[in-house]
């Protein structure tokens, strides 16, 4: 639904996803797919969401992506968002709270000066992170196809635009900044992100980056 959106589609690569002449097929073939996956349903609410219709979904994305010869690295942005994964709700709390204590860690003295850098870097990269700012583009938008999709979750019409600031674009920051991290670095910006989290939480972050394996994006 997100990248079938004309008000998305100008920032797709917050996302990561790279696109010039494959974005418009793409787009358009995301919109089949929404067509395909609402039916006859009034609402998104009232849809099929049985595991046989969601990995049949999954499978035709992968091939749609497939088709439009998207590179690699896109593909595999893509993949992460399509693969199921165990965790992702844990996952996107972290990177949300990350995103919270970012100044706090870059003024934090026992964090090296690399690490401090490409956190600082990882937020004006990611400056579009503005509920307010995604929301308005969201609603604001007057093309047909976005005023189909926003009436699709009509008691949130811009679900849309909190998905990306408060999940997708979230992860995909804290993502951005392990993969420039050594092992290290990693592991002591986690030491760090507790002590920062915690003050903004009162609660320890026991469980360190895992589902993040910079080694292994």
């Amino acid at each position: 639904m997100l990248f079938s959106t004309d008000w998305f589609a100008p920032h797709w690569s917050v996302l990561g996803i790279e696109a010039k002449t494959e974005q418009k097929p793409f787009q358009n073939g995301c919109r089949e797919i929404v067509l395909q996956l609402i039916g006859d349903a009034e609402n998104y609410y009232e849809i099929d969401f049985s595991a046989t219709r969601i990995e049949n979904t999954r499978q035709t994305l992968r091939t749609l992506a497939h088709n439009c010869n998207f590179d690699e690295h896109t593909v595999i942005r893509l993949e992460d968002f399509i693969t199921h994964q165990s965790g992702r709700d844990q996952l996107q709390k972290r990177a949300w709270l990350f995103g919270i204590v970012h100044g706090e860690l870059q003024r934090d003295d026992e964090l090296d000066e690399h690490t401090k850098s490409v956190i600082g870097e990882s937020r004006r990269r990611f400056s579009i992170n503005d509920d307010l700012e995604l929301e308005r583009l969201c609603l604001e938008s007057l093309t047909e196809w976005d005023s189909y999709v926003r009436n699709l979750t009509p008691e949130m019409p811009a679900s849309l635009a909190h998905l990306v600031t408060t999940a997708l674009l979230t992860v995909a920051e804290l993502t951005k900044v392990l993969r420039q991290l050594t092992k290290q670095q990693r592991d002591l910006l986690h030491a760090r992100f507790r002590v920062a989290a915690k003050t903004v939480t009162g609660v320890d972050r026991e469980r360190n980056w895992e589902e993040l394996d910079a080694d292994s994006c």
